[in-house]
């Protein structure tokens, strides 16, 4: 999706690919890394040899690491400020159709079990009904994904979808972390600050940058 997105944007598709695979791999590490220094951090400071061994993936230390990684590797580049949220903003476009593949893996696996809840949108667990966040999750970005569908037929600025997917999943990293049994606000305040401030640099920098995907 992003290869074939970047060639309708005109942008170079290898060139694309080594920006989008350096994303990949260091959201995987951000991933792993979060999850066992951030979330298992009890059991990191007793033994930091868990650093290197198989463990859980955090969804907030990958965009992290691939946030982080593609920044360093435009700069490294010495790509201009539209380049490298032109870059940005074609990644993010296809964020919550992929990414709801995996939330559906976590709804499948129901790993991300919230409080008890006799809500229709709860599932029925051994010890009682309680809300699934994953499948919660997994809702909400098939949505996202048939808005951006539905926003990408008319021309768009630079930095568009950038902004919006941060803001619409900041938003409901926010509206479901009450729902968790130990509430987490950072993780959304922070993508919704992003969000916002690419939009800010669309607006005050980029105001006739709109492209339209060729038929």
């Amino acid at each position: 999706m992003i290869l074939r997105r970047a060639y309708y944007k005109g942008l170079n598709v290898e060139d694309t690919f080594r920006f989008w695979f350096v994303m990949y791999i260091c959201a995987m590490a951000g991933a792993h890394v979060y999850y066992i220094v951030v979330d298992d951090y009890p059991i990191f400071a007793s033994d930091p040899t868990v650093l290197f061994r198989l463990g859980g993936m955090s969804s907030a230390g990958a965009f992290l690491g691939a946030l982080i990684a593609g920044l360093l590797w435009c700069l490294y580049k010495r790509l201009s400020g539209f380049e490298i949220l032109r870059r940005l903003d074609i990644v993010t476009y296809t964020m919550p159709a992929v990414f709801a593949i995996g939330r559906l893996g976590c709804a499948l696996s129901h790993d991300h079990q919230g409080i008890a809840s006799n809500s229709p949108l709860a599932v029925q667990f051994p010890k009682g009904a309680r809300f699934d966040l994953g499948l919660l999750e997994f809702l909400y970005l098939v949505c996202i994904a048939a808005l951006f569908c539905m926003l990408d037929r008319s021309p768009r600025p630079v930095g568009f979808f950038f902004g919006l997917f941060s803001v619409l999943y900041g938003s409901i990293r926010l509206t479901i972390s009450p729902l968790r049994e130990q509430p987490e606000y950072v993780y959304g305040l922070a993508a919704i600050v992003i969000g916002l401030a690419g939009w800010f640099y669309m607006r005050k920098n980029l105001p006739d940058s709109s492209a339209k995907l060729s038929p």
